[in-house]
């Protein structure tokens, strides 16, 4: 070991003939090591620190100089006389660190051991000069929680922590902490990481870093999987503005160029595995002469689309400039992110399945204001649904099961909204392959139909509404003054500056120290005649509209005497 060191060092003086300043040689000590040379870190005198601060609920931390044991899934903080902890209470703190947005979710913490710098399970370690962020992906092999989970979420984290999205990109290599693959939709992932994520559990030695951060933002979450409770939508605070930008971020990163939208296309999405659609010649034809009838002067093109067999570039060029979207439910339907506004995302569920409960883009579409029209059909004649009893328990099977509750499955025909992760109802009944039978064609006349109807400034109009009566507030009323004339006490202010018509004034006041009163006025003046003389009055003014309130205004006066 002391002949590696006494190598770099070398290199190190010869490299700094020119600069001899201790920046300088900091800097090519980290060059040289990080060519993962395996070296004891306790020759560094390895401190360890860490701040940390919370963002809507969720703790975010940048650690310095932090170790990973990827045999034991931990990492390893180097306290020392010189560490530095911040925005923590107590060590329960370091437990509360979560590396996904899934919530309810312990797994998915972050796993830290405090470690002393004689510990000597960082003596061969290999150390990589780059700024981390850690993250855990819930399914990396499924396109709807590779965007809803973790890249939406991440994005948002960004923003943030850094105020831009291009400051974080260049500084943070992604660092995931589950122990999956790289998986079909590595390339996505790469589009926020300034070099290609690193896989943590592949490492044999102990790899320590000088920068980490923890911490997704689970804000922008719009679905929750029953973790703790059913599943089910769940209200997200994150404006549609800011999936607008995802989705250029995105667009503008994989290279694909904007083209004219054609109305004329109908994506179809077609499930080939399992959850299939058994009669497609004469569903696909339903949608050809619905979508005929609806847009007589067009000429219908059905574009046939699956996960397996396109690429998510591919897929996602398709979407920008589609505005029909036809399919079972499945991950795929997540593309619908990528659809401009006034189209139409008609969703197919298996028997007994109900969209409230399981349907992410019927979520999406209602709780985000994203401008898509979406219905949906259930297939409610058994006779067309064809379960697999005979499958994996994880496919629908149910062969494993005792009779009785074999019993109860079959004899069940709608599924409530269920806990995760695998209960078996859910899976029997999500696995079902289908005929579509007729009764799909008015509801598909009847999305086209508000597709037609479909107004974005109405949409707009009605989301910028909601909006302002989420986070409106009165403003405080400002020049508050009094005087007394006589047994009359006159009060005055300027009014709010973003008063409403509901708008009222809530009046406090406290006369000689003893006296309260309490009045409601519209009007930006009240006049209050005593029953005796008083001498001072301490006013309190609050603005009132519905369930919103100002700050208090204040004013004092005195009676000239």
């Amino acid at each position: 070991m002391v002949k590696v060191h006494y190598v770099i060092a070398v290199a190190i003086v010869a490299s700094c003939v020119a600069c001899i300043n201790f920046s300088c040689i900091i800097s090519l000590f980290y060059k040289y090591i990080n060519r993962h040379e395996i070296i004891d870190i306790r020759q560094l005198n390895w401190t360890s620190s860490v701040r940390c601060s919370l963002s809507n609920g969720t703790r975010l931390c940048s650690f310095k100089n932090v170790c990973y044991l990827p045999k034991k899934h931990l990492f390893l903080f180097t306290l020392t006389e010189h560490s530095v902890l911040l925005g923590l209470s107590s060590k329960e703190d370091l437990k509360t660190i979560y590396l996904s947005s899934v919530v309810n979710h312990n797994l998915m913490s972050m796993k830290i051991a405090i470690v002393s710098n004689e510990n000597k399970v960082t003596e061969n370690a290999m150390f990589i000069d780059q700024s981390l962020f850690l993250l855990w992906r819930f399914k990396w092999d499924n396109i709807m929680h590779v965007f809803h989970d973790d890249l939406i979420p991440l994005f948002l984290t960004y923003l943030d922590i850094c105020g831009e999205i291009s400051r974080c990109t260049s500084k943070y290599t992604l660092g995931f902490v589950d122990r999956g693959e790289g998986g079909p939709y590595h390339e996505l992932y790469s589009l926020f990481s300034n070099q290609q994520p690193l896989l943590l559990h592949k490492y044999t030695n102990t790899v320590c870093f000088p920068e980490l951060h923890s911490g997704v933002l689970s804000s922008s979450v719009w679905f929750q999987y029953g973790f703790g409770q059913t599943q089910g939508p769940v209200n997200t605070s994150v404006p549609i503005e800011i999936l607008h930008q995802f989705k250029d971020y995105v667009v503008h990163r994989l290279g694909i160029s904007k083209k004219l939208v054609n109305n004329n296309a109908v994506i179809f999405l077609n499930r080939k595995l399992n959850r299939k659609i058994l009669n497609l010649e004469y569903f696909t034809s339903i949608l050809y002469n619905t979508v005929k009838e609806a847009y007589p002067s067009s000429e219908p093109k059905i574009i046939e689309l699956d996960l397996t067999t396109h690429n998510i570039a591919l897929l996602i060029e398709v979407f920008l400039t589609s505005k029909i979207v036809v399919g079972m439910h499945g991950s795929a339907m997540i593309l619908c992110l990528f659809l401009i506004p006034g189209s139409v995302v008609f969703e197919l569920l298996p028997f007994g399945i109900q969209p409230e409960n399981v349907s992410f883009i019927k979520a999406f579409t209602e709780i985000t204001g994203s401008e898509i029209v979406y219905r949906s059909w259930v297939n409610c004649n058994e006779t067309l649904s064809f379960a697999h009893p005979e499958a994996p328990p994880l496919l629908g099977g149910i062969y494993h099961l005792p009779k009785a509750k074999q019993e109860f499955i079959l004899n069940t025909k709608i599924v409530p909204a269920v806990e995760c992760c695998h209960d078996p109802l859910y899976l029997f009944r999500m696995f079902q392959d289908t005929e579509v039978g007729s009764d799909f064609i008015p509801r598909f006349q009847e999305a086209l139909l508000a597709q037609q109807l479909f107004s974005k400034e109405t949409v707009k109009t009605t989301y910028l509404n909601k909006l302002f009566s989420s986070w409106y507030f009165p403003a405080p009323a400002t020049n508050v003054s009094c005087t007394f004339q006589h047994q009359t006490l006159t009060a005055m202010w300027q009014p709010s500056i973003n008063a409403i018509d509901s708008l009222i004034y809530d009046i406090s006041i406290l006369l000689d120290n003893n006296t309260i009163l309490s009045k409601f006025t519209p009007y930006p003046n009240l006049k209050i005649n005593l029953s005796y003389t008083a001498y001072t009055a301490e006013i309190w003014i609050k603005a009132v509209s519905f369930d919103s309130e100002s700050l208090d205004s204040h004013s004092k006066c005195q009676r000239k005497i």
